[in-house]
């Protein structure tokens, strides 16, 4: 089971030290939050603790935050904090409580972010968008406080989401830090990004040691879901674009293994 940890500022800064010692206890991924906080909030970690996630090699992710009366290019200058460092996913955190019809703010944000996944809740997504299926394309963070690790197979379906990528699943410590956000990968349907490629990390990082990708996720199925991908690309591609077809060759070549 992979967990992830997902910080903000009101979390402070971490050490390579803190980091390290999340792997040796499972954790596979960090996601930091990207924000420019205003006088009222903790001052801004972003930058910091990218940095001591990158000094411990640990794979990062990003959020930032969604305020449905906000200029979307706020949370545009926001991303620019992570500028040099190596982002995976990009998610829009998507909980802001204030009532309000928001779904042409939902749309504005994600055009403006062009983020790879959501973070959300079944009720909120129900209550303020209005239970769209327009960004089922988008990874699925799904905050279910279930307390349950390992039940983030178990999913009752909104959104047009069949499935969750990562459930967020409650609170926990972990290595002396307290009160932090604890979540869960759902190996069926992630596809790991290209920081998780490769022996080394999984050496470092993994419980036994050598652990490598090739026996910890269902590869089989990934590849299915990316030929059907593919196919799908080819159908809808209007004339021939060189750019894309090396693109498609390229991950077909990585589906045959080479």
């Amino acid at each position: 089971m992979d967990l992830v940890v997902d910080v903000s500022n009101y979390n402070g800064p971490l050490s390579p030290a803190l980091v390290e010692c999340w792997g040796t206890q499972g954790v596979r991924r960090v996601i930091t939050q990207a924000v420019n906080p205003g006088p009222q909030f903790p001052p801004g970690q972003t930058v910091e603790q990218l940095q001591a996630c990158k000094d411990a090699g640990m794979p990062t992710d990003c959020y930032v935050f969604f305020w449905h009366d906000q200029d979307p290019q706020v949370a545009v200058r926001a991303m620019q904090l992570a500028e040099g460092f190596d982002i995976a996913y990009w998610f829009g955190d998507f909980e802001d409580e204030r009532p309000g019809q928001v779904l042409d703010s939902i749309r504005a944000f994600i055009q403006a972010t062009n983020v790879d996944g959501i973070y959300t809740r079944r009720d909120w997504w129900i209550n303020h968008a209005e239970n769209t299926t327009e960004f089922s394309n988008l990874m699925l963070w799904d905050a279910d406080w279930n307390r349950n690790p390992s039940g983030v197979i178990t999913f009752n379906p909104y959104g047009g989401w069949l499935a969750r990528h990562l459930q967020q699943y409650g609170s926990g410590d972990l290595c002396g830090a307290q009160g932090l956000d604890m979540n869960v990968i759902n190996e069926e349907v992630f596809v790991p990004p290209s920081p998780y490629v490769g022996d080394d990390y999984w050496a470092k990082f993994g419980p036994d040691g050598n652990n490598t990708l090739s026996n910890r996720y269902d590869w089989l199925s990934v590849a299915a879901n990316l030929e059907g991908i593919v196919h799908q690309v080819q159908q809808e591609v209007q004339a021939p674009d060189p750019s894309c077809e090396d693109k498609i060759t390229h991950i077909q070549a990585i589906l045959q293994g080479g």
